[in-house]
């Protein structure tokens, strides 16, 4: 759901600019993660404030907003398709869902974490090619 470089991001949790992550796990609407410290290794956040700080991530490093729309399709009886706009300067930069090739989401905090890794992943993308141009 998550990686490790982007919860360290959203977290802030770094020791001397390298990932303080050792290991990450769901369980039902909290997020365990192990630190790599030896007083209070391992911390929680709530699934609903996670997607939060991913939203503000997004916005206060990068100024992009990123808005979930549900589209009308029912995936079950409790699950409604999402589509999720990456914006920059009330632009569209990027789509994920019902016209694009990615899983339909059918939770605002997965859609909302998906969006901030493809937002990292990108970034990464342009930091390795200023490298070796």
């Amino acid at each position: 759901m998550i990686s490790k470089e982007l919860l360290c991001e959203v977290l802030n949790v770094k020791n001397r600019f390298k990932c303080d992550i050792l290991s990450i796990k769901i369980n039902d609407n909290f997020l365990f993660y192990k630190l790599n410290r030896i007083k209070n290794p391992t911390k929680r956040i709530n699934i609903h404030q996670l997607a939060d700080k991913c939203k503000e991530w997004a916005w206060d490093k990068f100024q992009i907003d990123i808005l979930i729309i549900k589209d009308g399709v029912k995936l079950d009886a409790n699950h409604w398709r999402r589509n999720v706009y990456l914006q920059k300067n009330g632009k569209t930069i990027h789509f994920f869902g019902s016209h694009s090739n990615d899983i339909p989401f059918h939770n605002d905090n997965i859609a909302m974490v998906k969006a901030c890794q493809w937002i990292l992943d990108e970034e990464i993308k342009i930091l390795i090619k200023s490298l070796y141009y």
